[in-house]
């Protein structure tokens, strides 16, 4: 059975900033977005399970807006420190889907709130440490915007930390270490990493 679709039309805005500081030893970028779109292409999972049963069906309207700001900075010749931060609002202004009307719900796998910070550090030998950590607020693993953990596609808050260390070209690493909302708070999210 042949999945028929339309295509999708968007219209969209983006102001944007690029700037270095400090002899170009600080780096600070951002921007704000905005997009309209006319019949998105939404990917809609069968009951099943199996990551094959899946149909794609337009969106009659639907928006994203946001922003994103990010940091770099080297503050000593041998360290070099990062910083960003996401935010994204989506949401159907438009959508019914199986009679099922899902105006008002956020896109699926979209997290609103993104964050990643780290470091390096680079020893004179010519061999360096560095460490960084990244975050995902929750997303919905489908249209609906359900909690149905058993679905496998919902994700809750997570946080990733990851260590590598060595010579450049041959890096060795210590990672990923992924911590939920409930590692986090036991404080034992990588096993002592």
């Amino acid at each position: 059975m042949q999945n028929e679709f339309d295509p999708a039309f968007t219209w969209n805005v983006e102001l944007a900033l690029r700037s270095q500081w400090l002899d170009e030893r600080l780096t600070v970028n951002a921007n704000v977005f905005y997009t309209d779109w006319n019949d998105q292409q939404i990917t809609i999972f069968g009951t099943s399970g199996s990551p094959f049963d899946f149909r794609t069906e337009n969106a009659g309207s639907s928006r994203l807006f946001g922003g994103e700001i990010e940091v770099r900075a080297q503050p000593l010749d041998n360290l070099d420190l990062f910083a960003g931060f996401g935010y994204a609002n989506t949401e159907f202004t438009d959508f019914v889907s199986g009679g099922n009307q899902l105006a008002g719900n956020e896109f699926p796998f979209a997290s609103k709130y993104t964050a990643s910070f780290g470091g390096t550090y680079y020893f004179d030998m010519g061999t360096y440490v560095s460490v960084d950590a990244g975050y995902q607020s929750k997303a919905y693993g489908d249209v609906e915007n359900t909690e149905a953990r058993e679905s496998g596609r919902d994700r809750d808050d997570q946080a990733e930390l990851l260590r590598r260390q060595g010579i450049p070209g041959q890096e060795q690493r210590a990672g990923p270490c992924i911590a939920d909302e409930r590692q986090v708070k036991n404080e034992s999210p990588c096993n002592g990493i």
